[in-house]
C-alpha cells in the first residue's frame, strides 16, 4: 500500500512537471509570438516615422535647392545690373572728362590771356572793358565748375590738393574780379585782412587754392546778388597759434528767415523762386560750398536776420609754407594758345621755359637739354602725355613731371601719378597755382 502511494505520488509529481513543461513552452511561444509581433508593430511604427521624417526632408530639401536656384539667378542679375551700372559710370565719366576738357581748354586760354594783360598802360574804358571780361569769364568757370563737381558727387570722390599759395593774394584776386559786379549795383565792396601781424597775412599758406577761391566766389556772389543798397565785406582773421583761418562774408541785403536755414546749403535749394528768376543761378552753389569747407577739414555756418543781412563763415587751417625755385622749364600742350599762356606765366615766376607741341618733340628736346620741370598735357594726338611720360622715364628717371590738363574728372589725377608723374595742374590755372605746383613737387 504504501508502495503504491509512493507511486501514485510519484506519477503525479511527473505529470506536473510535464504539464509545467508543456504550459512553459506554450508561454514561450506565446512571450515569443508576442515579442515578434510587438518588434513587427515598432519597426513599423519606426519605419513610418522615418518615412515621414524622410519625406519631409524631402520638401524641405526640395525647398532649399530652389531657394538656392533663385539666389544664384538673383546673384547673376545683381551682377549683371553692376556690370551696366560699372559700364554706365564709365561712359558717364568718360564724357565729363571729355566735357571738362573741350570746355576747361578754352576757358583757359581766356582766363589766361585777360590775366597776362599790362593794364597799367590801358585807358579806364578799356580796363572797365577787361573787368567785364574777367567777370564774366569767371561766371561761366563759376557755372562749369558747379555742373561738373555735382556731377562728380554722385559716383566719384572728391580730390583736394596741399599746395602751397598765398592766400592775401587770392583775397585781393577775388575781390577785384567781383567788384565790377559790386559796383554795377552801386555797392562798396570791401576786404578786411583783421590781423596786426603783417608777416602772417603775407606768408605762403598750404591748402586748396582752387577749392577756396571757389567758395569765396560763390559766397561774395550771392551777397550782392541778394544787396540792394550798402556793403558787402570780406573778413580775414588769423589765429596765430593754430593757424586757423576763419572767413567771413558779411552783407547788408534781404537776409534769410529761419525756416529756409536748415536747408539753405541742400542741392538746388533757392530762398526765393522771384528773386532767383531775377538773378539767375544754378542753386548748386552753397550745397558745394559746404562740401568743399568739409571736405578741407573746416565748417561753415550762417547768422542771418531777414531784411538786415547775413553773415557766412568758414574756418580752415592752413598751415604755413617756405616756398623753392626751379630754372627751366618745359611745357608741353598741342594747344598754341594754351602753350604761351602758359609760358607767360612761368616767365613771369622767373622760370625759363621752351615748348614743345607733341609728345615726340618733347622727348626729344628732354634728351637734348634736359629740364628742372615738364608741364605735361594729357590729350594730345599721336602720342598722349601718359606715353610721353612713360619714354621719358626710360632715360631720365628724375626728371619732375606734372600733368596739365582741362579734363579733371573721374581718376585723372590718380592715374596721372601712377603712370610717373609728380603732380597735377588743372585748366584753366592761375600763376599762384603754377607756383605752388613747382614748390609742391620739390618737397
Amino acid at each position: 500500500m504504501a508502495i503504491l502511494i509512493s507511486g501514485i505520488g510519484y506519477f503525479n509529481r511527473r505529470s506536473l512537471l510535464s504539464v509545467q513543461r508543456a504550459i512553459s513552452a506554450e508561454n514561450k511561444k506565446y512571450l515569443q509570438a508576442g515579442r515578434q509581433k510587438m518588434i513587427d508593430m515598432v519597426a513599423d511604427n519606426v519605419g513610418k516615422s522615418v518615412s515621414n521624417q524622410l519625406d519631409s526632408v524631402k520638401v524641405e530639401l526640395k525647398e532649399a535647392l530652389n531657394n538656392l536656384i533663385e539666389a544664384e539667378k538673383a546673384q547673376v542679375v545683381a551682377e549683371d545690373a553692376q556690370v551696366v551700372a560699372e559700364d554706365a559710370n564709365q561712359a558717364k565719366t568718360d564724357f565729363l572728362s571729355r566735357m571738362s576738357h573741350e570746355i576747361r581748354t578754352p576757358i583757359n586760354g581766356i582766363v589766361g590771356s585777360l590775366g597776362l594783360i599790362n593794364r597799367n598802360k590801358l585807358d579806364i574804358e578799356t580796363n572797365e572793358d577787361i573787368d567785364r571780361a574777367i567777370l564774366s569769364s569767371d561766371r561761366l568757370l563759376s557755372i562749369v565748375n558747379e555742373l561738373l563737381d555735382c556731377s562728380k558727387n554722385d559716383s566719384f570722390e572728391i580730390e583736394y590738393q596741399n599746395q602751397p599759395f598765398k592766400l592775401i593774394d587770392l583775397c585781393h584776386e577775388t575781390i577785384n574780379r567781383m567788384n565790377p559786379l559790386a559796383t554795377a549795383k552801386g555797392l562798396f565792396l570791401v576786404f578786411n585782412p583783421l590781423n596786426d601781424n603783417f608777416d602772417s597775412i603775407n606768408q605762403q599758406r598750404i591748402g586748396d587754392e582752387q577749392k577756396i577761391n571757389q567758395v569765396l566766389i560763390n559766397l561774395i556772389s550771392n551777397a550782392i546778388k541778394f544787396t540792394e543798397k550798402g556793403t558787402v565785406n570780406l573778413n580775414l582773421i588769423f589765429d596765430n597759434s593754430s593757424n586757423n583761418v576763419l572767413f567771413q562774408v558779411i552783407d547788408t541785403g534781404i537776409g534769410i528767415i529761419d525756416s529756409k536755414k536748415d536747408y539753405i546749403f541742400e542741392e538746388f535749394s533757392q530762398i526765393d523762386d522771384k528773386n532767383n528768376r531775377k538773378n539767375g543761378g544754378t542753386g548748386l552753389g552753397l550745397s558745394i560750398c559746404k562740401k568743399f569747407v568739409e571736405g578741407m577739414g573746416g565748417e561753415i555756418r550762417i547768422n542771418s536776420k531777414f531784411g538786415i543781412g547775413s553773415t557766412f563763415e568758414f574756418d580752415l587751417e592752413l598751415l604755413p609754407y617756405e616756398r623753392k625755385e626751379f630754372l627751366t622749364a618745359l611745357v608741353v600742350d598741342d594747344d598754341e594758345i594754351n602753350r604761351q599762356v602758359a609760358k607767360r606765366y612761368l616767365e613771369k615766376l622767373e622760370v625759363k621755359v621752351e615748348l614743345a607741341e607733341n609728345g615726340q618733340i618733347a622727348i626729344e628736346k628732354e634728351k637734348n637739354n634736359g629740364y628742372d620741370i615738364i608741364f605735361m598735357d594729357l590729350q594730345m594726338p599721336e602720342i598722349d602725355g601718359f606715353e610721353t611720360t612713360r619714354l621719358i622715364r626710360e632715360f631720365n628717371k628724375n626728371i619732375r613731371i606734372v600733368a596739365l590738363t582741362a579734363s579733371l574728372v573721374g581718376d585723372v589725377k590718380e592715374d596721372c601719378l601712377k603712370s610717373g608723374m609728380n603732380g597735377f595742374l588743372g585748366k584753366p590755372f592761375r600763376l599762384s597755382e603754377i607756383q605752388s605746383e613747382i614748390d609742391a613737387v620739390t618737397n
